[in-house]
């Protein structure tokens, strides 16, 4: 019943406006600081001070030195990274911050992309590049394929929103 999914949605929503930037940064299984921003900046019922807040932290962090995120940069938490930007351009809740013509954010996460996809692809065309693990059980590990996803998926995302902007030519990203 539609109504029965509706109710659902706004009572989830409710829940989910509770949480700080302190509480998204956690998480038990995944040590990345960027996997629930991820997938917060997603939702349609956040609080969007949380949402600005957590923007500007993930543009913030990001490393001045290679344009990844997390630990020397890796692929998962720099695609976990780029992931909640793209969530935060189609975020309905906070689309009138970002437009707003006096705010630099937009273009900010723009550059941002920019620079996080060239990291990602950088690393998936180093032959000596192992991604460390970030994910926790009883042992830290790394599941090959849920990482290989996200980047890839972080990398067609950026793409599509890189060439709408007209920042890459539309052409075929070759990898390794």
């Amino acid at each position: 019943d539609k109504k029965i999914i509706i109710d659902l949605y706004h009572s989830l929503g409710k829940v989910i406006k509770k949480y700080s930037l302190q509480d998204l940064k956690s998480d038990k299984w995944q040590m990345s600081e960027y996997y629930n921003p991820s997938r917060y900046l997603f939702l349609r019922e956040i609080n969007p001070s949380v949402a600005i807040e957590t923007v500007n932290y993930i543009l913030d962090s990001q490393s001045k030195e290679n344009g990844g995120w997390g630990i020397r940069g890796n692929e998962t938490e720099t695609a976990f990274a780029m992931m909640a930007l793209i969530n935060a351009l189609k975020s309905p809740v906070i689309e009138r911050w970002l437009q707003s013509p006096e705010n630099p954010t937009r273009y900010m996460i723009i550059q941002a992309l920019v620079k996080g996809r060239e990291r990602i692809l950088n690393l998936r065309n180093d032959p000596n590049y192992r991604n460390p693990p970030t994910w926790i059980a009883k042992v830290l590990y790394n599941p090959k394929l849920t990482n290989e996803i996200t980047a890839l998926a972080t990398l067609e995302e950026a793409t599509k929103i890189l060439i709408r902007e007209g920042i890459l030519m539309q052409q075929p990203t070759v990898l390794k």
